[in-house]
């Protein structure tokens, strides 16, 4: 080989060598950052719980102290939303405790739409007796043992009643933390198990 032919040689390694740290210096410098993405299902909060992030919100002690007479709640981009209803206008006091109270609202990711309540999602008297027995030997130790008791635990005949649907507040907040509610609630599954409503 001339030597003309390794300057050459050695001039191109150099500059391929050089061309690589300075690509790996600027990925490393620009291309560390994450893509954004949406929050995975596991970070949301199951529908069935949004009652119990409202209450956590917006402690039910706290809104008879106000001229807030009701709440008008809704679901949008992915989080409850809340209205006062009261005397028009509400004192500034009282606007300001509804925005803290939809400020922690937006802190929490609901799943889906809220919830329906309907009570004859479960139909026939077998299947609401099955819900029963499940929470009885399953659901309600469960929920408990996640420091997230619900404070009671109704009979077999509160779940043949049509007009009843005792499963919907299992899940309330009580005296348990909401972190507790959300935890059990991930653990244990939805309330009317085996039946996902």
């Amino acid at each position: 080989m001339r030597r003309t032919e390794r300057i050459t040689m050695w001039a191109g390694a150099v500059l391929v060598v050089g061309a690589i740290a300075g690509g790996a210096a600027f990925l490393a410098g620009n291309g560390a950052r994450p893509a954004p993405h949406p929050a995975r299902d596991s970070d949301l909060v199951p529908e069935d719980v949004a009652w119990a992030v409202f209450e956590h919100c917006n402690p039910p002690d706290e809104q008879w102290t106000r001229s807030i007479s009701a709440w008008s709640v809704s679901y949008a981009d992915g989080s409850l939303h809340v209205e006062a209803i009261g005397t028009s206008p509400l004192p500034e006091e009282d606007r300001a405790y509804v925005d803290g109270v939809n400020q922690c609202l937006s802190r929490y990711a609901i799943r889906q739409k809220l919830y329906d309540y309907d009570a004859r999602r479960i139909d026939g008297p077998a299947e609401r007796l099955l819900a029963y027995d499940v929470a009885a030997r399953w659901l309600i130790p469960c929920i408990v043992g996640h420091a997230a008791d619900p404070g009671y635990m109704v009979g077999p005949d509160a779940y043949l009643d049509e007009e009843q649907a005792p499963w919907y507040s299992y899940y309330s907040l009580g005296d348990a933390e909401l972190d507790d509610v959300l935890a059990a609630r991930r653990e244990c599954g939805v309330g009317s198990q085996p039946y996902a409503l």
